[in-house]
């Protein structure tokens, strides 16, 4: 502990505006336990008091802006600790387990699955599945470009086709409405041939300024 002092150190020890704030020559540091004894006599902690009054303008130096800055800064990052917190605890955890199960499958059916690191938002919504009769069931986005709007079906059935995924957004059916009504080009088009909309899967792994559509 640090005390500012011209003569004798213990003769400004219990100054705790002067002490703890001003450097001073090795020779002039406190003993630990005249350090103690001045803490337990003047209730001082050793640390810079957060604020102090000032009393008229002729008060505020630089040493009290500054120290005014400091407090608000660290007021500021005690916010923003707390902000990423709160959206971490509500966050959902991605469940490793189902993603293993899914893992494993898909290697012992010869097919190439690749997953994004745990940090990415894809990643943890991703709620691709192994069910109780080793089916797989997908979690599948649809973009839909001409009207730029994107949707997500979960529980996707491994064995459904195409087809039968695309009638399920663009034929009229009990509980999408709403949805059909987003896409309506395409369900106008769809109602007259189902031939006049075509599905395109965008290949991956593939440079920014060279991707590829398939069929």
């Amino acid at each position: 502990t640090r005390a500012h002092t011209h003569t004798h150190v213990h003769a400004h020890a219990h100054l705790c505006s002067q002490s703890y704030l001003l450097l001073a020559p090795l020779d002039n540091y406190l003993s630990l336990a005249c350090s103690k004894k001045h803490k337990e006599d003047t209730g001082c902690v050793g640390k810079r008091p957060r604020s102090h009054y000032a009393a008229s303008k002729a008060d505020l130096d630089a040493n009290t802006l500054t120290r005014d800055y400091r407090f608000l800064e660290e007021a500021s990052r005690s916010v923003g600790r707390s902000a990423r917190k709160d959206l971490s605890d509500t966050r959902p955890k991605p469940n490793r387990g189902r993603l293993n199960g899914l893992r494993r499958l898909c290697l012992k059916r010869r097919i190439r699955l690749e997953l994004l690191p745990d940090a990415f938002a894809r990643h943890v919504c991703n709620t691709s599945r192994v069910a109780r009769n080793k089916l797989i069931l997908w979690r599948v986005e649809w973009v839909f470009p001409l009207q730029g709007v994107t949707f997500f079906d979960d529980g996707v059935n491994e064995n459904d086709t195409m087809e039968q995924l695309l009638a399920n957004i663009l034929d009229i059916r009990p509980g999408n409405a709403a949805k059909r009504n987003t896409v309506a080009q395409h369900a106008n088009a769809w109602k007259q041939d189902r031939g006049a909309v075509q599905v395109v899967m965008k290949a991956e792994g593939r440079p920014a300024n060279d991707e590829r559509l398939a069929r």
